[in-house]
């Protein structure tokens, strides 16, 4: 038997666990998501008044767009870059630090978890969580744009 064959059971429930993972952390990415475009309603909804001053001067549609798109790429690049940072930083502790230990002979070698940073796998998540952001700015946006100046002015 290969190491292969006699470990089946124990790649299988990596496999498992690998897979659940997954689930858990895209949950949490849509609840951000779901977040994101909450928040940026709600600014829209804040910001109605200034925006119909802003048509009313004469400010375009695609300008008040920009500006809604250019505030939620921001508000995503800063929580992409504190979500690396706090990434990163666990995984140098991890790899610093006796955290975990584990007993000898499950990773030859080693007494601790092992801790791999690929930099492939990290444009990867950041480049996704950004396209994610810019996904999650399009509706409020769009929004901002569709208001109508004398209705904002009335109501606002």
């Amino acid at each position: 038997y290969s190491w292969l064959e006699s470990n089946r059971g124990l790649f299988q429930v990596i496999r498992v666990q690998k897979t659940m993972l997954f689930l858990v952390l895209l949950l949490i990415v849509l609840l951000a998501f779901f977040g994101m475009i909450g928040a940026l309603v709600m600014l829209v909804a804040e910001k109605t008044r200034e925006i119909t001053i802003l048509k009313s001067l004469g400010a375009r549609e695609r300008s008040i767009y920009r500006i809604f798109l250019l505030q939620g790429v921001l508000i995503g690049l800063a929580g992409t870059l504190l979500g690396l940072a706090a990434g990163l930083g666990v995984c140098w502790v991890l790899d610093t630090f006796p955290v975990f230990e584990i007993p000898p002979g499950v990773y030859p070698g080693s007494d601790r978890v092992p801790v791999r940073v690929d930099a492939l796998d990290l444009l990867w998540v950041v480049g996704a969580t950004l396209l994610i952001c810019l996904g999650a700015t399009l509706f409020p946006a769009r929004k901002a744009t569709a208001l109508k100046p004398v209705e904002g002015l009335r109501y606002g």
